[in-house]
């Protein structure tokens, strides 16, 4: 790389011993907490309980929740309760000459509640979306892999997308002591 030869070894290491330091000062922190404890934000996603859903991509949706937000086991006296809505949708976007689709794209849009458990005020929504796609072949089998393959693949794109934002509202919420 050009700046390797640029520079000599001792502003190389420099540099590098730097970078912590300048991370550190634009207030950077770990999301989820350091190495070997948890965060706050771990602390309170571990404090939610998440509704069930009648439908099987929900109820794929709250299997992957609940194994990623509550590691340790669902919480007995839960501080927080997350409802969320699901809308799935299938458009064909590729077509044959004869107007037979080829491929698909599959999208799982989430709506969700985030509510105080004890008063059932609303803390925080919003709404996840998880977009994939598959194609359509001869064989329905394959095309009906293919079809679950994306739903699973959609439902875990949301699920780590409704995480993340759960986490970052719990990590900027003013501290109360």
């Amino acid at each position: 790389m050009w700046w390797s030869r640029a520079i000599g070894p001792i502003a190389r290491l420099v540099l590098v011993m730097a970078l912590p330091l300048v991370l550190a000062g634009c207030g950077f922190k770990p999301l989820y907490g350091e190495l070997g404890r948890t965060g706050a934000a771990q602390a309170d996603l571990s404090q939610i309980e998440i509704e069930p859903s009648r439908e099987r991509t929900g109820q794929r949706l709250r299997q992957i929740l609940v194994q990623n937000l509550t590691p340790a086991g669902e919480p007995t006296r839960p501080k927080y309760r997350l409802v969320i809505a699901l809308s799935e949708a299938q458009d064909g976007v590729g077509l044959r000459t004869d107007y037979t689709i080829t491929r698909v794209n599959y999208r799982l849009k989430g709506t969700f509640s985030l509510v105080d458990a004890n008063t059932s005020a609303l803390l925080f929504g919003g709404s996840v979306r998880g977009i994939t796609a598959y194609n359509v072949g001869a064989d329905q089998v394959a095309t009906l892999t293919a079809e679950q393959d994306a739903r699973e693949r959609a439902t875990q794109d949301l699920a780590e997308d409704l995480q993340t934002r759960l986490a970052v509202f719990f990590e900027s919420r003013p501290k109360t002591h």
